[in-house]
């Protein structure tokens, strides 16, 4: 089974970056600013190649099928979302922080890697078009939970947030696929091998960040581990097997799939540490989620079939 290949991969890559902290090689500073690196170079080299990947340009029609069945996708994640708490029964000053681990994912550092090794990097093009719309997401709908369950005023929203390097990079990209520009070698050969970057040095970071956590404290709260089996396994195969209904095409199933099934993103974390004042619960189930997704991501592909 690829999948399942490539995750234990990926977990070698963690176990490389858990030991780096265990050791002190890799500290918060270096960690923070491998972070920098993955989310402002690598991954926008990524985007980049799947326009650079040969193979003709990919049709409007076809991106446009994307965009909108992303944000079908975040929009019912966002409805799920709204039920997740009144199940669980938390109490109200965490409302905001369960559905922000609900809905937002960790495409980027883990999502888009795991497409490219399945599908190559023009598949990735087209998850970064199938996640337009959690860009927007992140600066409107977290922020207002985490804000206003935590009892504060809801800052302002303001555009300039949605020029951040994804969306930048997305854009050149769609671009690029539609003009089809000649380009020099230097060119494609630097984004190429940054873009190679991206797999190792993202699952090392994640592994760093976990060893910074306190492992027994992601196993004693009875809650987050209930959430963490509807989330990491009942919601993405549910939610897979409705797309497999609704969705013909495989690759934009996939990309469905592991956008569905990959674990609580970090950009979840780091909203919570500038807009909750008590974010330690949304740092611990990014790490249980993230450990889990080891077993669980490979686990909704065998039972839905897809990304097999």
């Amino acid at each position: 089974m690829i999948l399942f290949q490539q995750m234990i991969a990926f977990f070698i890559f963690m176990l490389i970056g858990f030991y780096m902290r265990k050791k002190s090689v890799l500290d918060e500073k270096g960690a923070s600013a491998l972070s920098w690196l993955i989310a402002n170079v690598a991954n926008p080299a990524l985007i980049l190649s799947g326009a650079m990947s040969g193979g003709g340009a990919i049709p409007a029609k076809d991106l446009l099928i994307t965009l909108g069945t992303g944000i079908g996708l975040y929009a019912s994640t966002v409805v799920i979302a709204y039920f997740i708490p009144i199940i669980l029964r938390v109490p109200h000053r965490e409302v905001g922080i369960y559905r922000n681990m609900t809905v937002f994912t960790n495409i980027g550092f883990m999502g888009y890697p795991l497409i490219n090794a399945l599908m190559g990097p023009k598949a990735v093009l087209y998850a970064s078009v199938f996640i337009m719309p959690f860009h927007f997401l992140i600066y409107t709908y977290a922020i207002h939970n985490f804000e206003y369950y935590a009892g504060r005023e809801t800052s302002k929203f303001s555009p300039k947030v949605l020029l951040n390097v994804g969306i930048i990079a997305s854009l050149i990209a769609i671009a690029l696929n539609f003009i089809q520009p000649t380009l020099p070698m230097f060119v494609t050969t630097t984004v190429t091998h940054l873009s190679n970057l991206t797999a190792a040095l993202s699952m090392i970071n994640i592994g760093s960040f976990v060893a910074g956590m306190k492992l027994k404290t992601l196993v004693t709260d009875r809650k987050l581990n209930l959430f963490s089996g509807l989330r990491m396994v009942l919601i993405p195969v549910a939610g897979t097997f409705i797309m497999k209904a609704l969705i013909h095409d495989h690759q934009l199933l996939t990309i469905a799939m592991i956008t569905l099934a990959a674990p609580t993103g970090s950009m979840a974390a780091i909203m919570a540490n500038q807009h909750d004042p008590d974010s330690d619960l949304t740092v611990r189930g990014v790490a249980l989620n993230t450990v889990l997704s080891v077993l669980t991501i490979p686990l909704v592909s065998l039972i839905t079939g897809v990304g097999m």
